[in-house]
């Protein structure tokens, strides 16, 4: 329980980011568990390595998975501060 006093707009936080690589056409995910990452620049698949290709890889938000993210900051109830064991 507490008082809102900070909210903020409801944005889209990228939870799978999808890239497609130009040199061998994989798909490759991307797993992002904070809010920030950084995105993948070249094709880690087994094709691009042993040809000794760094494939360029394209963002790709058609396959990418978006949640909704907002961030609320709460205060103490007044009544709840100084009464805690």
């Amino acid at each position: 329980k507490g008082i809102v006093t900070r909210m903020s707009n409801v944005t889209p936080k990228c939870t799978v980011a999808t890239y497609l690589c130009e040199t061998c056409g994989h798909e490759i995910y991307q797993i992002i568990n904070s809010r920030s990452f950084t995105p993948l620049f070249s094709c880690p698949a087994q094709v691009c390595q042993q040809n000794g290709n760094n494939g360029r890889l394209f963002p790709q938000t058609r396959g990418s998975r978006f949640e909704k993210f907002q961030e609320i900051h709460l205060q103490e109830l007044p009544e709840e501060v100084g009464h805690r064991l």
